[in-house]
């Protein structure tokens, strides 16, 4: 404590390199926490279909970029213009005839989900609860 008065009394070392804020402790102020995840089914013109995880979908990219991707391009949230519908359309569709070049894909869905975990009991499977639906039809 009187190392840290020190420093910031005569080298003026800025706030907050040593001094953090206080973040309020999320699960302690709820009844659980609350993680977003989306789920991707592929469907083919044989009428199957199969899961894509995030991570295969979007291999090009970094990883920590693949969660804002997400959120940000497949959502809800997601920018309608016609424009960037018609080009994020056609990126979904060269992406997945690449990763299923034997089985020309028809249909991409992306369901996102609320998955809440009760903090008394994290042994128990978390509870899913759809929340938005993004749908690419080729």
């Amino acid at each position: 404590m009187v190392g840290q008065l020190l420093l910031r009394t005569f080298w003026k070392e800025p706030w907050p390199a040593i001094l953090l804020p206080a973040f309020e402790n999320r699960a302690a102020a709820t009844d659980g926490f609350t993680i977003q995840q989306p789920l991707l089914n592929v469907f083919f013109a044989d009428h199957t279909q199969t899961t894509l995880s995030v991570d295969q979908f979007l291999a090009p990219f970094p990883r920590s970029h693949r969660p804002h991707i997400m959120r940000l391009q497949f959502s809800g949230a997601a920018d309608n213009q016609e424009s960037v519908q018609y080009r994020r359309s056609r990126w979904v569709h060269r992406r997945l005839r690449t990763l299923f070049s034997s089985q020309p894909p028809t249909h991409l869905q992306v369901t996102w989900q609320t998955l809440v975990y009760d903090v008394d009991n994290l042994t128990q499977p978390p509870q899913v609860v759809p929340t938005d639906t993004v749908s690419f039809v080729f």
